[in-house]
C-alpha cells in the first residue's frame, strides 16, 4: 500500500517538475487563460503549449471551459495552487542549496538524455509526458 503511494506521489511530482508544465501552471494560477493567453505569458509555442495542456488536463490538474470559439483553463483544484505557493516559499528559502545541489544537475542530464530518446521513438510527442504521464494517453499513437 505504501509502495503505491509513494508511486502515485511521484508521478504527481514528475508531472510537476517539468518546466513548460510549471509555467502554465504558473500563467493561470490567479484566473482562467485562453491558450493565445498562455502562450503569450509562457514564450511557448502554440503546439507545445496545447500538448502540455491536454496532459495537464488529462491528468486531472487544469479544468476547461469552453466560452463562445474559446477554451479557457485554469487549475482544477486549490490545493495544487496552495501547493506551487508553498513551492515558492521553500525555494526563497533555500534558493542557493538548491541552485547549489550537484544531484539535480546529474539527474537533469540524466533525463534529458533519457527524453531524447524516447521523443525520437514517440514520433516528437511531448518527452515530459512519455516520462510523466503514464497514465495519460496524450503520448500514444
Amino acid at each position: 500500500m505504501i509502495k503505491d503511494q509513494t508511486e502515485l506521489q511521484s508521478r504527481f511530482f514528475r508531472g510537476l517538475a517539468d518546466a513548460s508544465r510549471l509555467s502554465i501552471l504558473e500563467a493561470i494560477i490567479e484566473r482562467p487563460k485562453s491558450v493565445s493567453e498562455i502562450v503569450k505569458i509562457t514564450k511557448l509555442s502554440q503546439p507545445n503549449t496545447s500538448l502540455h495542456l491536454s496532459c495537464l488536463l488529462e491528468c486531472g490538474l487544469v479544468t476547461k471551459v469552453k466560452k463562445g470559439r474559446e477554451a479557457f483553463y485554469e487549475i482544477s483544484m486549490k490545493e495544487i495552487t496552495g501547493l506551487i505557493n508553498q513551492a515558492r516559499k521553500i525555494i526563497r528559502k533555500h534558493s542557493k542549496k538548491i541552485y547549489a545541489c550537484a544531484h539535480y544537475i546529474i539527474i537533469f542530464l540524466l533525463i534529458s538524455a533519457f527524453t531524447t530518446f524516447y521523443t525520437i521513438r514517440a514520433k516528437a510527442h511531448c518527452p515530459s509526458c512519455i516520462i510523466c504521464c503514464l497514465n495519460c494517453h496524450c503520448h500514444s499513437n
